[in-house]
């Protein structure tokens, strides 16, 4: 996928046409949550095999650095 890791801190993959005004403080609860988990995503799913949707899932800096994640 990748020849070099990534180096940043966070990687958040979030399809746009989901992307809804939220409440100030709602957007700041997800945006201090992100920074809590080494994988977040707003909803998951529990279809064929439990699984966070695709739609908004963030990456934290401890996966990014994981060779695993680019294999």
């Amino acid at each position: 996928m990748v020849d070099k890791k990534l180096n940043f801190d966070n990687l958040l993959i979030c399809n746009d046409s989901i992307f809804f005004p939220l409440y100030e403080e709602r957007l700041n609860d997800i945006a201090n949550m992100i920074n809590e988990y080494d994988i977040f995503g707003l909803s998951d799913n529990h279809e064929l095999n439990y699984h966070f949707q695709s739609y908004f899932v963030n990456f934290g800096k401890r996966i990014l650095k994981s060779s695993s994640f680019y294999e």
